[in-house]
């Protein structure tokens, strides 16, 4: 249709009407952009799933440390109450 009614742009392409050609099909452009968006949009997922996991592990690993410390503690102190009934001095 743009080149039966003789609408071209600047470089000689049809012109482009919401980002088709006049008679309804897609520009190369535009197929390549939404192929890219499809990209992009898989791409942030996955980057939203690893940093999920990367919070996740964070977490757990918090946890981990808060436990070692509590059981360190409770370690000293029997070994403490130990030392103190058997009469030894730490």
């Amino acid at each position: 249709m743009a080149e039966e009614n003789g609408l071209y742009d600047l470089n000689g392409k049809p012109e482009m009407v919401n980002g088709s050609l006049q008679n309804g099909e897609p520009d190369e452009d535009e197929k390549e952009y939404e192929a890219l968006d499809q990209e992009l949009d898989q791409l942030n997922s996955c980057l939203d799933k690893l940093e999920n996991w990367n919070d996740s592990l964070r977490n757990r690993m918090k946890d981990m440390l808060e436990t070692m410390q509590k059981t360190r503690v409770e370690r000293q102190i029997q070994t403490n109450q130990d030392d103190g009934h058997n009469g030894t001095q730490p």
